[in-house]
């Protein structure tokens, strides 16, 4: 738990000392600082402070109205843009910026208001949205748990709760799923079985195959109580292909290929390039890696597993350039669905915070 705050707590620093962006107090400043943010531009420390101070949360109120041209994507990406300020200013224990005069700064509380605000915002105008915010609220609660915030975590359990509360499917659901997760993490330590499954079948020793059976049935027990969960459909169709039921697999992974969620989306489209490899049907493989990077373009797994399958197929030159396209196109930024594929979002804060972050990216 400590190890995954101080990953939140370096990443959440690392939004730098220097910006191209000037602040002003118009919409259209606002809204050209969020886009800098989204394309990786480095954010001075008081240039959101000073402009949220400014106005007083008046630009989150115009940019959130009805009247508003903003999108779902806007909103959650200028929701993690404050979420960001907040977290620093908690984490450094200032609460409020003093990098700049008394009236132009924006304390810890006002950004996560804001970032609250903007979250509802982007489910009134996408309600798929939901899910995110869902994630967002739960991971930021625990980060202010952990920066020993317990009024900003309060304040923000109460904030969420008009669109986080759960039918009580989906919470049994999800209860389901997070011990499923247990027995999956099992299965790879056991079995050393992190990652994709491998394009060719290999044998599984006695005790991982236990995890995977236990992880199967919670999985599939958390769809039966939830059919729109895609995450417990993308996992279930990851441990079915390592049991060898490629068939079923593929049925719940063209299930979760059609998630909200980008990363969802990256990891079944992976997930059924493997099984189509596995079957040697490259050409199906191909699309299915294509379909990974198109819908996650900053992970790295993609190319290189689109790179090894054109190799195999004697598309030397195009393998070539898949990987030269990839590293000339992710501009420094790379982040990997992969990478907290097994992470538990409940204790694992701060991969689960870079995933957040990494899905409002341009």
């Amino acid at each position: 738990m400590r190890a995954c705050v101080i990953t939140a707590a370096l990443v959440v620093t690392s939004i730098g000392a220097t910006s191209r962006v000037q602040p002003a107090d118009d919409l259209a400043s606002y809204r050209q600082l969020i886009d800098a943010y989204r394309h990786g531009e480095r954010i001075a420390e008081g240039d959101v402070d000073r402009m949220l101070g400014d106005k007083g949360g008046q630009l989150v109120a115009r940019a959130s109205e009805p009247a508003s041209t903003w999108a779902a994507d806007d909103f959650t990406a200028a929701a993690m843009l404050h979420t960001d300020a907040c977290l620093r200013l908690v984490k450094s224990g200032r609460r409020v910026d003093t990098s700049g005069d008394a009236h132009g700064s924006a304390d810890a509380a006002a950004h996560l208001e804001a970032a609250a605000t903007l979250l509802t915002a982007a489910i009134q105008r996408d309600g798929l949205t939901r899910e995110y915010a869902i994630r967002w609220r739960e991971t930021v609660a625990g980060l202010l748990h952990a920066y020993e915030a317990p009024d900003l975590e309060a304040n923000l359990r109460a904030r969420g709760a008009d669109w986080s509360q759960l039918a009580k499917d989906e919470s049994d659901a999800r209860k389901v799923y997070a011990q499923g997760l247990v027995d999956e993490i099992q299965a790879a330590v056991a079995g050393r079985l992190s990652g994709p499954p491998p394009p060719r079948a290999m044998p599984i020793p006695p005790d991982a195959f236990r995890w995977l059976r236990m992880a199967y049935d919670d999985y599939a027990g958390a769809l039966r109580l939830d059919p729109t969960f895609t995450d417990a459909a993308v996992h279930l169709g990851r441990v079915a292909l390592l049991q060898g039921r490629d068939g079923e697999a593929t049925m719940f992974l063209d299930r979760a290929s059609s998630a909200h969620s980008p990363s969802t989306r990256y990891l079944a489209a992976m997930f059924l390039g493997a099984a189509a490899e596995r079957g040697g049907r490259l050409d199906e493989a191909l699309d299915h890696y294509h379909h990974a990077a198109e819908a996650f373009r900053w992970g790295q797994s993609a190319p290189l597993a689109l790179s090894h399958a054109l190799m195999r197929a004697g598309r030397d030159d195009e393998a070539r350039a898949a990987l030269l396209a990839h590293f000339d196109a992710r501009d420094s930024r790379v982040f990997d669905p992969l990478w907290t594929y097994l992470a538990n979002p409940d204790t694992d804060l701060g991969p689960t915070l870079d995933e957040l972050r990494a899905e409002v990216w341009r």
